[in-house]
């Protein structure tokens, strides 16, 4: 590759990102009309989700997020000191009729959203849903940040056409990244919109940090073109559909009565909800002590996004439920720290029994 080259990768580089890779990428998306100059290549997809907000929006402005939703994306609101006009979304369905009201009432700079292998919860939208929230966008005109992070995991079923992929009216910019197919340390993602979109965020981009290592972009771009890169993420996708049949068999074998669960068709991500008045805290703490690392369910909501819950402190929220990660366990490890996870939700289960008097499942 160096040979190839030359100097070209050992010096600056363009912050849109190496040609090459752009139009690989370009490729790569289910846009027929997808150019390089509609690619924008980031540092992961957090800086693309970055780059947005500071295109898209100013301090003071809110943004529509179907909660629940990535919580880090939180963090980023508020460094940007934005405020989070929550839309219901529980099961990673949004609901759309909430959002039609919220659009009208509160007047968003912008809607996040993550139709396929949603965080935290794994499900995807369906092609309906799509076809009728792109309805909304267009008469609305509210500019959507699509999050695509996990994009190349399906295993199970056929892919659906992406929102940038349906849109007809340039509103919807989709942040992609290469840190789940591949490993996280690659730190490469990308953005695809409309280049006019495109050029203020690539000058922004310089001023944060000129641009994304050219070499690293141009292995890349020699790992795609080889065609390694497709056979890797063929095999991933079946390992991950090995650890989510093996999560599915332990869920129905072990979970006690009054729990439910996602069965995604693609990505690492399941949520395990509790029945009414569960924990998810409590769950995530009892399975930590024994060796078995699980996410909060609290951590995905924004602070007063609960249907009918007051403002409140993060803290506050109790959430039933918990997210469950496969990203790092094979399929033996994911049937037992289900196990475990079993174990400490009889347990949580039979003392709320006991302090109350009463069973917690009515």
């Amino acid at each position: 590759m160096l040979e190839r080259r030359g100097p070209e990768l050992l010096g600056y580089g363009e912050p849109t990102g190496d040609a090459s890779l752009r139009a690989r990428l370009a490729r790569m998306t289910d846009d027929a009309a997808c150019v390089a100059a509609d690619v924008l290549v980031t540092n992961g997809a957090q800086q693309g989700i970055d780059l947005v907000l500071r295109t898209f929006t100013r301090p003071g402005d809110r943004v529509a997020v179907a909660i629940p939703t990535y919580h880090h994306f939180f963090g980023l609101l508020k460094a940007h000191d934005l405020r989070v006009v929550p839309v219901r979304g529980e099961g990673g369905e949004i609901d759309l009729d909430h959002l039609r009201r919220v659009l009208a009432e509160n007047d968003p700079r912008l809607l996040y959203v993550m139709p396929t292998f949603h965080n935290p919860t794994g499900a995807t939208m369906n092609l309906a849903r799509r076809e009728a929230l792109m309805d909304i966008v267009r008469r609305t005109r509210v500019p959507v940040l699509e999050d695509e992070f996990e994009l190349d995991l399906r295993f199970r079923g056929e892919a659906l056409p992406s929102l940038r992929g349906m849109d007809d009216r340039d509103l919807t910019v989709t942040v992609r990244t290469f840190s789940k197919g591949l490993f996280p340390g690659v730190r490469l993602g990308w953005v695809h919109a409309a280049a006019p979109v495109l050029g203020p965020m690539a000058a922004l981009k310089r001023f944060i940090d000129l641009e994304t290592s050219p070499l690293l972009q141009a292995a890349l771009a020699d790992f795609l073109e080889s065609g390694a890169g497709h056979e890797y993420l063929k095999r991933l996708r079946v390992a991950v559909g090995k650890r989510h049949a093996a999560a599915e068999r332990a869920l129905r074998a072990e979970m006690p009565e009054g729990f439910t669960w996602t069965d995604p068709d693609g990505g690492f991500l399941r949520w395990l909800q509790g029945p009414p008045g569960f924990d998810g805290d409590r769950l995530a703490r009892a399975a930590a002590e024994q060796g078995v690392m699980v996410t909060p369910g609290r951590l995905f909501y924004a602070t007063d996004s609960l249907a009918n819950a007051p403002a409140s402190s993060p803290a506050s929220i109790t959430v039933p439920g918990v997210r469950l990660s496969l990203s790092r366990a094979d399929e033996d490890a994911v049937t037992e720290g289900i196990r475990v996870l079993a174990r400490c939700a009889k347990d949580i289960l039979e003392r709320a029994g006991q302090a109350s008097g009463r069973p917690l499942i009515l």
